[in-house]
């Protein structure tokens, strides 16, 4: 049963073993904005196994979930080139955001294949 398992994996992926997989990386690391202001990431997505095709970008919270209601961002969709593609992502803070660093995650998701990049939202007021 394992060897039958083993040959239709391998079928199913083509000889070569390789999974299509994305890898995520979002710059800065730290986004610092005032309340009110929109701030730029920028998205880097380095295809890997195969991977081709369109990538949705959105704004998720620390555990995937929606983000806090005072910021928002994303709803960008990227074609994804190897041997990488680059990706402007604006986030808006909005005038009632909360001071401190406020940990946020970039989604991006291609049919079932989700990938996160986190980063962190400094929220400092003048």
């Amino acid at each position: 049963m394992r060897v039958w398992f083993t040959a239709l994996l391998v079928a199913l992926l083509g000889c070569s073993g390789q999974v299509p997989d994305l890898d995520l990386g979002v710059t800065p690391p730290v986004l610092r904005l005032s309340p009110g202001e929109t701030g730029q990431l920028l998205v880097i997505l380095r295809p890997q196994g195969g991977f081709s095709g369109e990538v949705y970008l959105g704004l998720v919270g620390k555990e995937a979930d929606t983000p806090p209601p005072w910021v928002s961002g994303g709803g960008v969709v990227v074609r994804v080139r190897t041997p990488y593609t680059t990706a402007d992502f604006f986030v808006k803070v909005e005038t009632v955001a909360p001071p401190g660093t406020h940990t946020l995650r970039v989604l991006a998701r291609s049919g079932n294949l989700v990938r996160y990049a986190s980063f962190d939202l400094d929220v400092s007021h003048p």
